[in-house]
């Protein structure tokens, strides 16, 4: 009888290894694994799993399960830490003892998991023109775990089916673009996508239906604060004067002073954003107010501006004799119109 019952408690032998451990999930402080059963349990059943860690820069593997029994092929490994990478091994256990352990599974790094981001906003109109609209988006509030590269752009014309891309590029870097070279008399809908380095989002909800107008805008003169106070310069320089201007259609701009031809007297340059005024070896004859006025179809404004110019005084006007004596005469006059940008000494 001793010797059958030592028969009997060795017709047994330990598992095979189980299969190498793959990763199915990773998150910044754990990892999901599963492997495959052992080809053979050794004739008795596998009562628990050991799953064992090693983290890249260390030659010890640790034991995970160390007070619990694993009965799936499947495990959580939690506790881990962010920023390092783990790989893993599984022995199975029986009755006769611990396999030996799996072939050890690739490294894997800790880290937020990442999908691809959420859809941004629809586009929204930030401003049109004859042949163009420009339109901005608001990146997705779920990025996917991931930076945002980039977005993708799609348009449609009214009354079509087909959607297809503004832009040349892939992508788009910033959440704005302007749509070009569009048909005055054709409507169109706008849609975008976001894309991060697992991919491109679902599309946004589409725009409203916009059209390609010029967009009528008052005129408007933004003086900076030095030219809202006299403006002074000494005979012989320069004088400079700049005008911020707005307005849609872009304005007409007109300089003029009283007594002097600006025309042929200054250089002016002005742009759809601004006008220049410049005045060479000015004299006192360019002392005074300047006014520039802008006009467009829907109104008018105007601005003064007033400049003084530190030189030798015009002449005196209307010299009289008022009183004549033997040996003096008394004379008058009138203040010269030019004081020079000084008061009289």
């Amino acid at each position: 009888t001793p010797l059958f019952r030592s028969i009997a408690r060795n017709s047994f032998t330990i598992p095979s290894p189980p299969g190498e451990p793959e990763v199915l999930a990773v998150g910044k402080e754990h990892v999901v694994i599963q492997w495959l059963k052992p080809e053979t349990d050794g004739g008795s059943e596998i009562s628990t799993y050991l799953v064992d860690k090693r983290e890249k820069k260390s030659v010890r593997w640790t034991r995970v399960n160390k007070d619990y029994t694993i009965y799936d092929t499947r495990f959580k490994v939690t506790g881990l830490m962010e920023g390092s990478e783990y790989q893993f091994r599984v022995s199975a256990v029986n009755a006769a003892g611990n396999s030996e352990p799996s072939d050890s599974s690739q490294y894997v790094l800790c880290k937020e998991p990442t999908y691809t981001p959420g859809p941004p906003s629809a586009p929204r109109v930030v401003d049109t023109t004859k042949h163009s609209i420009s339109l901005a988006w608001t990146k997705p509030m779920y990025d996917g775990g991931a930076d945002i590269i980039g977005y993708v752009l799609e348009m449609q014309e009214e009354g079509t089916e087909q959607w297809y891309r503004p832009h040349t590029t892939a992508t788009l870097r910033n959440s704005e673009f302007t749509v070009t070279s569009l048909k005055t008399s054709q409507k169109y809908r706008f849609r975008v996508a976001a894309v991060n380095a697992n991919g491109t989002s679902e599309y946004s909800e589409s725009s409203v239906v916009i059209e390609p107008v010029e967009r009528i805008e008052i005129p408007d003169l933004e003086l900076s604060d030095d030219l809202k106070k006299t403006v002074t310069v000494r005979a012989g320089g320069s004088l400079r004067l700049m005008v911020s201007v707005s307005g849609r259609p872009a304005p007409i701009i007109t300089w003029s002073k009283k007594g002097l031809d600006l025309a042929s007297r200054a250089f002016i340059d002005t742009t759809d954003s601004y006008t220049l005024l410049i005045i060479e070896k000015v004299n006192r004859y360019d002392a005074g107010k300047y006014t520039i006025e802008a006009e467009n179809q829907s109104g008018k404004k105007s601005a003064t501006i007033q400049v003084k110019v530190f030189d030798t005084p015009g002449p005196c006007a209307a010299v009289k004799i008022k009183e004549v004596f033997r040996d003096s005469v008394t004379i008058t006059w009138d203040i010269p119109v030019i004081d020079g940008g000084d008061r009289k000494s």
